[in-house]
């Protein structure tokens, strides 16, 4: 997929989150909030008792340690349980 002329390929995205101890599933998907103007969102579902801010913090810190800017997720989102 192409995002702002930039190849992602969300799986990669997807595996970097999913490095984060604590994520029990993740799924990155590209969004179209203004028309023909899409960002990647981030949607993970936390294992029991896990601090989500933190969580989310240190998702945000393995993006930005994996992966380039064009590839990191504009926004994280906690899902209460993924099907």
């Amino acid at each position: 997929m192409k995002i702002r002329g930039f190849r992602i390929e969300l799986g990669e995205i997807e595996s970097a989150i999913q490095d984060v101890e604590g994520i029990k599933q993740c799924v990155v998907l590209a969004r179209e909030d203004v028309e023909n103007q899409k960002r990647l969102v981030g949607y993970i579902v936390l294992e029991k008792d896990r601090e989500e801010n933190e969580l989310i913090k240190q998702c945000r810190e393995v993006c930005k340690s994996k992966l380039p800017d064009y590839m990191q997720p504009s926004q994280i989102m906690v899902l209460e349980n993924y099907h």
